[in-house]
């Protein structure tokens, strides 16, 4: 288990790396060799900058963790105003206002830049009418910004949940489509 310090937000990301090498010589494949091992990526923010690390030895986390805190300001208020976005009192189809949206179920890897800029690969996605699945949409990227995604391009939360398994509530969000 992690501790984590305070006046910083801390986000951890531990994925599975593999490393395949392939040797081949006179259209002939001498050498296949392929490593596993597991990686973490480590983000600690202080209100004012974003501090960065990244290890392939899992076990010391904390340390990684330890010493970004070390170089950063931390800022005992950074919890006092936590940002949290309330369901509207519309339904998804309603937010949707008679047009289709793209309902993403798997994307990763995604980042804001220190101007932010924020940019995600959606692996997983289907167009959606606010009620069902209308079909499955190919690979894409989407792009915004922190500033439009919460202003000007944000819609809201519906006050229904995605599926009848739990509370997932959809937040509709106008943002770039790249492929």
């Amino acid at each position: 288990m992690f501790k984590f310090p305070k006046g910083v937000y801390v986000d951890i990301r531990i994925e599975n790396l593999f490393e395949t090498s392939i040797q081949k010589t006179l259209g002939r494949l001498e050498e296949f060799k392929e490593r596993r091992y597991s990686g973490a990526f480590i983000r600690l923010f202080d209100g004012k900058r974003w501090y960065y690390s990244s290890t392939t030895d899992i076990e010391n986390i904390q340390k990684e963790i330890d010493e970004l805190h070390k170089i950063s300001s931390p800022n005992d208020e950074i919890n006092e105003h936590p940002i949290s976005i309330k369901n509207s009192e519309k339904t998804l189809k309603e937010l949707l206002n008679g047009k289709k949206g793209i309902l993403v179920f798997i994307a990763s890897s995604g980042d804001f830049s220190p101007d932010g800029k924020f940019g995600i690969p959606v692996q997983l996605g289907f167009l959606y009418d606010g009620e069902k699945l209308i079909g499955r949409v190919p690979e894409f990227k989407l792009n915004s910004d922190i500033y439009s995604m919460f202003s000007k391009d944000f819609i809201g939360v519906g006050k229904d949940s995605i599926t009848q398994l739990d509370k997932n509530f959809g937040v509709v969000i106008n943002m770039k489509i790249m492929k």
